[in-house]
C-alpha cells in the first residue's frame, strides 16, 4: 500500500513551506507529490523541485471540484501504478476536501495497489485565519475534516489570537490534534 497524505490550509498559509520539509521526513521512501493550484499557472511546483521526486500539477481549479475531479483520480491511479511508497497531496487553499475519503473509497477496486489515507493536515495561518474563518465554507470544512492542525506565523500575533484561533478549531472540530508552530522555523516542521 502507498501511504497517502493531505495538506490543505487557506491561501498563503505555508502549505508548500510544510510540504518541503515533510517530505525531508521520510529520507529512504520513494515519494511523490501532487499540487495543486487554484490558478491557471502553477507555482509551487517550481518552489519544490530541488526536492528531485516525482511531481503532478493539477490547475486551474479544485481538486475536489466537478471541474478537475477526473484529472485527480486519473493521478492517483496513475501513482498507484508505480513503485512510490508515500503520496503527498497539497491541494488548493481555495479546496473543500470533505470527500477524500470517498473518492479513495470508490478507485479502491480499480487499483493493484490501494492508498493506505493517513489523514488530513491543515495549516492555519495565524495573521488571517480569524479573518476569514467564518466567511469561507472551504476554510471551514478544510478545518472540519482536518486529522491534524499546525496554527503556523504565531511569532506574528499576540498570545489572544492565538487563543482565539485554537478556540475557533475547537469549535469547527473539537477532536482534531493541534500543534502551534511558534517561531515559524523551517527547522521546527
Amino acid at each position: 500500500m502507498t501511504k497517502l497524505y493531505l495538506i490543505t490550509g487557506f491561501l498563503g498559509a505555508g502549505k508548500t513551506t510544510f510540504l518541503h520539509q515533510f517530505v525531508r521526513l521520510f529520507p529512504d521512501r520513494r515519494t511523490a507529490i501532487v499540487i495543486n493550484e487554484f490558478g491557471k499557472q502553477g507555482v509551487d511546483g517550481t518552489l519544490l523541485e530541488d526536492l528531485d521526486i516525482k511531481m503532478e500539477e493539477i490547475n486551474n481549479g479544485s481538486i475536489f471540484c466537478a471541474c478537475l475531479k477526473d484529472s485527480f483520480v486519473k493521478t492517483l491511479k496513475m501513482f498507484a501504478e508505480t513503485d512510490i511508497d508515500i503520496l503527498v497531496v497539497e491541494n488548493s487553499g481555495m479546496a473543500d476536501p470533505g470527500s477524500m475519503n470517498q473518492i479513495l473509497d470508490q478507485l479502491k477496486p480499480y487499483l493493484k495497489r490501494p492508498y493506505d489515507y493517513k489523514g488530513l493536515i491543515c495549516l492555519a495561518d495565524s495573521t488571517t485565519f480569524l479573518d476569514y474563518i467564518d466567511l469561507l465554507n472551504p476554510l471551514q470544512h478544510q478545518v472540519q475534516t482536518a486529522d491534524f492542525i499546525i496554527v503556523n506565523k504565531t511569532d506574528l500575533v499576540d498570545q489572544d489570537v492565538i487563543d482565539a484561533i485554537h478556540e475557533t478549531i475547537k469549535f469547527y472540530n473539537k477532536d482534531v490534534e493541534r500543534e502551534r508552530n511558534p517561531k515559524n522555523k523551517e527547522e521546527q516542521l
